[in-house]
């Protein structure tokens, strides 16, 4: 019966919601700061008109979050649908980036792969299963967090507010393979303070920008040949990215700062502590052999950015592959997810198996011309449809059926 409704899916509602969505505005400007505060009055009153009792979570100023809830009648698994409500920057697009417009079978926007086709697919699958009827042991969760493009305050603080939720499913980008692992992400700062001079008089100063650029060299020689030396077997290699720099003021004076910021993401078995202290090492012996230099050292620890890892056994991830392959006619891959996504607040504090799972081509995510397959993401919607079914339908005490 279930998989006689799914052939039902409402193919120009999906489209026009994913448009409509598309079309709110609800873009990052840099890290932490951004407003969702439209579209997630947009997104709970789509989901209160569908049958979802809903509620909106307050996490900043004008940055909530959205839980939409389709109580079951107990006994049951708790089921999260999670989504996020922001983008990045439409800057550079090259198509009109709230257009929502459909050309060659694809919808085009900002947000239409990363991720407001998810947020849709999982609102038109969870109307589809209130008009069903069916009787829902579990509670159906549909969530979408502000914030992930920044500092992931929104899925941090969903986490901690004690929401009963069993296991979930996060819609990244994943073009319908199912991601178990993903990896971690800390940022790092390093900063060197030297001595100003004149700078017709370099040698009487301490030029911090060249003491910045032997510790680059030594971060791209010996610490990313440790780093090389490790590898997870679905996530690969952790790496070593200098995204920002900089440094003195004026051509003419001697540099006395300098600061580069890093990007360093992790794979399981790795930790924050244990960056900081590879880092520290690499710049021990530049402090050592000159004490008119002084070098910090600042490594970003948080819980819900460690990497994360799941069990391919996991009711969730079993569920969704027989359900997929049913939809599509062939078995996903079991994939790592080389970015980090929501999950791991959600693995990391929740203490749930989470699978992350989207329609969503990952070349296609903050690119410059966003754009998302119809067929695929209707395939997703019909896939989240029946696997929300099975798990909330499903007795705790029965975790064999599928």
């Amino acid at each position: 019966m279930f998989r006689e409704l799914a052939e039902k899916m409402d193919e120009n509602s999906l489209v026009d919601l994913t448009r409509e969505l598309i079309r709110i505005p609800s873009f990052v400007s840099g890290i932490g700061q951004g407003s969702e505060k439209e579209i997630a009055t947009f997104t709970a009153e789509t989901l209160s008109a569908a049958g979802f009792e809903t509620h909106l979570q307050e996490v900043t100023r004008d940055r909530p979050n959205v839980i939409g809830i389709l109580r079951g009648e107990g006994g049951g698994h708790n089921l999260m649908l999670n989504s996020h409500l922001d983008t990045v920057e439409p800057y550079g697009m090259k198509i009109e980036p709230f257009s929502g417009i459909v050309k060659n079978g694809r919808i085009y926007g900002r947000g239409a792969a990363d991720m407001k086709s998810a947020l849709a697919a999982m609102i038109i699958a969870g109307k589809a299963i209130k008009e069903s009827n069916v009787h829902l042991r579990g509670d159906l969760i549909i969530s979408s967090c502000s914030d992930e493009e920044g500092r992931a305050s929104g899925s941090e603080h969903l986490a901690r507010t004690g929401l009963k939720v069993d296991m979930a499913i996060v819609g990244e980008p994943t073009e319908l393979d199912l991601a178990v692992a993903q990896k971690g992400l800390t940022f790092i700062d390093i900063e060197v303070e030297g001595k100003a001079t004149h700078g017709s008089q370099p040698e009487k100063g301490k030029n911090a920008i060249l003491v910045m650029n032997e510790i680059i060299n030594r971060l791209k020689s010996t610490y990313l040949t440790s780093l090389n030396k490790k590898e997870h077997n679905l996530l690969g290699k952790p790496t070593l990215n200098i995204g920002f720099i900089e440094g003195g003021y004026r051509p003419n004076v001697v540099a006395d700062h300098c600061k580069i910021s890093i990007d360093r993401r992790i794979i399981p078995g790795e930790d924050c502590q244990t960056i900081e202290k590879e880092i520290n090492e690499v710049v021990r012996d530049f402090q050592i052999r000159d004490p008119d230099i002084k070098v910090k050292v600042n490594v970003l620890k948080w819980i819900k950015c460690l990497p994360s890892e799941i069990s391919p056994n996991e009711m969730i991830v079993r569920s969704a592959s027989e359900n997929l392959e049913h939809v599509i006619g062939r078995k996903p891959r079991i994939i790592g997810a080389p970015y980090w996504t929501d999950a791991g607040s959600f693995i990391n504090i929740m203490r749930i198996p989470v699978l992350v799972f989207g329609p969503g081509e990952l070349e296609q995510a903050h690119s410059s011309s966003e754009s998302i397959p119809i067929d695929i993401l209707l395939a997703y919607t019909k896939t989240i449809f029946l696997t929300s079914l099975d798990i909330c339908t499903r007795e705790k005490t029965d975790p064999g059926r599928m």
